[in-house]
């Protein structure tokens, strides 16, 4: 066993029982996903069921990006105005 394995476990000993059974629970979890093939994070969901490439995530960005062109608060709105409006 490696030393971090060690010290994970040394670490996690000292949890609540409760505690300890989420984690233990999570990281199997992870570890059944990778077993099957899934992402290192897998709850996650992407749109048309599969990972954007990075081309297509620099267009989108440059879509949205182009799309605030133009768009203002007015002349007299600040974005601060509105932060403080909400805390009233």
């Amino acid at each position: 066993m490696t030393q971090t394995m060690q010290r994970v476990i040394e670490r996690l000993s000292r949890l609540p029982e409760a505690k300890q059974e989420q984690i233990a629970a999570r990281i199997l979890k992870q570890l059944k996903a990778e077993e099957e093939g899934a992402s290192w994070i897998a709850d996650r969901q992407w749109i048309g069921g599969r990972k954007p490439t990075r081309e297509e995530v620099i267009r989108a960005i440059d879509g949205m990006r182009e799309l605030r062109k133009g768009i203002t608060l007015g002349d007299d709105l600040t974005i601060r105005d509105l932060i403080n409006e909400g805390r009233r």
